[in-house]
């Protein structure tokens, strides 16, 4: 593990059709991530998800957003601005300016979520395989959970571990995916992973 800039954050809602119960209607959703990113201009809201016509899967939601970065940075590069400015609003300026190097979306995540995948017939072994080789998490530990000793007991995780980075240091550890951001989120900036 080493140190790595992050340049930005996104947040995808997922599609009203994902199947979870209680499951807010996506524009309730989207306005209130809206009103809770307000004050953090480092992290975007993108609606991509919630438009398409059925749920996404994670991989393809991942995928999706590091084409249209990767667009933005070529863009940038060539001063070819043909990206359609609605699908990249989530884009932050430095990497839509390429004030940045090679941009890389990983999933945030919390233990939690990691520890699903070796739930049988939750997710597809070349999604995992695809999401964390191919992107890469960043994963919150939580106090009930030992991502480490799932990743050490699954194949697929064990060879891609230099693609987990693990982060306990935050303040708020109990966050699960359906919680607004804490009000003292940082701005992003370079942080060393331990």
């Amino acid at each position: 593990m080493g140190t790595h800039e992050v340049v930005g954050g996104v947040v995808s809602p997922v599609h009203d059709t994902y199947g979870k119960k209680d499951l807010e209607l996506s524009h309730h959703r989207i306005t209130m991530l809206k009103v809770a990113l307000r004050d953090h201009d480092w992290v975007r809201l993108s609606e991509w998800e919630c438009r398409q016509e059925s749920w996404s899967r994670t991989r393809q939601v991942l995928q999706y957003h590091q084409n249209q970065v990767n667009a933005a940075l070529n863009s940038a590069n060539n001063n070819c601005f043909d990206v359609n400015e609605s699908d990249t609003s989530w884009i932050p300026e430095n990497v839509k300016n390429n004030d940045v190097g090679p941009v890389k979306v990983k999933l945030l995540c919390g233990a939690d979520l990691l520890e699903s995948f070796g739930t049988p017939g939750l997710w597809a072994d070349a999604d995992i395989a695809e999401i964390v080789g191919q992107h890469g998490l960043v994963v919150i530990t939580r106090a009930s959970c030992n991502p480490n000793e799932f990743i050490y007991n699954s194949d697929i995780l064990t060879s891609y571990m230099a693609s987990i980075v693990m982060r306990s240091t935050w303040k708020i550890l109990d966050y699960s995916q359906g919680s607004v951001l804490p009000s003292d989120f940082r701005a992003p900036a370079s942080c060393k992973i331990q």
